[in-house]
């Protein structure tokens, strides 16, 4: 565990949600894989890690021996190791700070969560605003059920994948494989991505955009359903299993850090 977040734990009444070591979880060695994801739940840990769609894209990804996903929870109140800026956002299994991954993604689950997804940014020590962070940095991504109305986080994401996202995130890892290198651009990287559909990156649209007459790449993407023959939706690696919620006093509120 990182030295700096194993200090911060007496701070918090449910230090759990920040320690990592869950059942099944996955933790591969940094300098082994060439592409680091950071799936980040824009809510608390309990919620987060029993998402269902947490589970099948943790599976997908990790399923792939260059790439590692890990797990990333919004933290709760004053007081959780990330308030201060004594410790920036960081990944559940290996306590990496999330600005060192190459790609962050969030999944939009309801609108609510659009303030919370803000916060995550700020707190990993990132500019919030998709142009000040320029062409440097992790590239931030979001899908889910809200990324069919992106415009209200057009401004703070690089690019937002729609509809079912197995195999679209597929093709996105493909394509930052083969661009991969000391000349890599991000910039050029959104320009390609653009092309794949399903993809929506918002500098790449041309505006404006009608009912009648919608982008061609910009269209919700769908998946097989499990057992078809061109693929499977399910589960392909045992779940993560969470750790229980607990205090450290049977008093403590549910609602503490």
């Amino acid at each position: 565990m990182n030295p700096t977040i194993e200090t911060l734990l007496d701070r918090v009444q449910k230090p759990g949600r920040y320690a990592g070591g869950e059942l099944n979880s996955v933790v591969k060695d940094r300098d082994a894989v060439r592409i680091r994801f950071a799936f980040c739940f824009p809510d608390l840990y309990e919620v987060g890690m029993s998402h269902l769609g947490m589970k099948i894209l943790y599976g997908l990804f990790n399923s792939m021996e260059d790439v590692v996903r890990a797990g990333v929870c919004a933290r709760h109140g004053y007081g959780s190791p990330h308030a201060g800026g004594e410790c920036p956002l960081f990944g559940i299994e290996s306590g990496d700070p999330v600005r060192e991954f190459d790609f962050i993604g969030f999944t939009l689950q309801y609108e609510m969560s659009f303030t919370a997804v803000l916060n995550m940014l700020d707190l990993a020590g990132l500019p919030v605003r998709a142009e000040e962070r320029g062409d440097t940095g992790p590239i931030v991504v979001a899908g889910g059920p809200c990324a069919c109305n992106p415009e209200p986080l057009a401004d703070f994401i690089d690019l937002f994948t729609l509809g079912e996202g197995e195999e679209v995130n597929a093709e996105l890892l493909e394509l930052y494989r083969s661009m991969q290198g000391p000349d890599f651009s991000k910039r050029a990287f959104l320009k390609a991505a653009a092309r794949i559909e399903g993809v929506y990156v918002p500098p790449c649209t041309t505006w404006p955009i009608t009912m009648t007459a919608p982008s061609p790449r910009s269209r919700r993407r769908t998946a097989p359903r499990p057992g078809c023959a061109s693929g499977s939706s399910g589960i392909s690696t045992p779940p993560t299993i969470p750790k229980p919620s607990s205090s450290r006093s049977s008093t403590s509120s549910m609602t503490g850090p």
